[in-house]
């Protein structure tokens, strides 16, 4: 489209309607990225003891595992209105959720008396104050590129 001959006033009508289009092919990507993330521990204790185990064995947490995060990067697509921060931020969230354990380990090696109760909320309370500290200011450089 030709922006000479075309009055400013539709150009940006056009530009605005081209921009909210959603694209199925980006919508999938973004879900498959979150999926594999997902889906990762289970596929990875199959191929560590494949000799020993069958693929039948690891199907059904693999699909939860899967479903689960659809559901969460459809619940956070609709939250952020944007399909790649709600990829972003559900993988890394999958991958503290998926890794808590040694997360938790790390935590009670520095700080013995606190419990798996306890540690959760203190994670919580990081990302959050992380958020509130960081995140105007990375939204507004990310937004900008």
């Amino acid at each position: 489209m030709n922006v000479q001959s075309v009055p400013k006033a539709e150009y940006e009508k056009t530009m605005i309607r081209q921009t909210n289009k959603i694209n199925l092919k980006e919508i999938l990507l973004s879900l498959l990225a979150t999926i594999a993330v997902a889906a990762y521990p289970s596929l990875f204790m199959y191929f560590s003891n494949s000799k020993e185990g069958h693929l039948t064995e690891i199907a059904q947490p693999l699909i939860w595992s899967m479903a689960t995060a659809a559901v969460l990067f459809f619940g956070a697509m609709l939250i952020v209105h944007s399909m790649y921060k709600a990829s972003i931020i559900i993988s890394l969230f999958l991958l503290v959720l998926l890794n808590y354990t040694p997360l938790e380990s790390g935590v009670q090696a520095i700080l013995p008396r606190l419990k798996y109760w306890h540690i959760l909320p203190v994670f919580i309370v990081i990302c959050c104050t992380l958020h509130g500290l960081f995140g105007r200011k990375f939204l507004q450089i990310w937004e900008k590129s």
